[in-house]
């Protein structure tokens, strides 16, 4: 909207509806990590364990994944509201941003050996939020980085070939 209160209005609308996912996205994050200390630590299944170990091992790794999904989740959030600051010197927003840059690279360097889309995901955005920043060589070299992971189309690898042209 080109009116100025009206647009005011509606990011700070958007900004408390944010906090409050966030708020959310907390407590979710710290239920996580309560059910997950609730498991043994993740090790190479032993095919004498049987079932229940299997089983066990299950489980924790959905734990593992809604809580990978809510930490991305949570710092997407400080993303968002930090795009709910008209200023782009605000130092309120500089906060968010460097929030969720700092937590989209812990979970880039908790999965960095996995290859998985999170891990991907994170890394992507954590460039995004820091050329936002104005580090934008940090951001070219994670985007460089990220892209040296793209898949050779020539073998036939390009189911995830649309995701690095982003």
């Amino acid at each position: 909207t080109e009116d100025k209160a009206e647009r005011s209005k509606a990011l700070a609308d958007a900004r408390a509806a944010f906090q409050e996912a966030g708020r959310r996205l907390g407590e979710a994050t710290a239920l996580f990590d309560t059910w997950l200390a609730q498991f043994p630590a993740a090790a190479p299944e032993d095919a004498r364990a049987g079932a229940k170990a299997s089983s066990a091992l299950t489980e924790r790794q959905e734990v593992e994944a809604g809580a990978i999904e809510a930490r991305f989740k949570l710092a997407l959030v400080y993303y968002d509201i930090a795009q709910t600051y008209e200023d782009p010197d605000d130092e309120t927003r500089a906060g968010f941003l460097k929030k969720a840059a700092n937590r989209f690279d812990a979970i880039y360097q908790e999965l960095r050996h996995t290859a998985g889309e999170a891990c991907f995901f994170a890394h992507l955005w954590q460039a995004r939020t820091l050329e936002e920043l104005g580090d934008l060589q940090t951001a070219l070299d994670i985007y460089e980085e990220v892209l040296a992971s793209a898949p050779d189309t020539a073998s036939g690898d390009s189911a995830k070939a649309p995701r690095y042209s982003q």
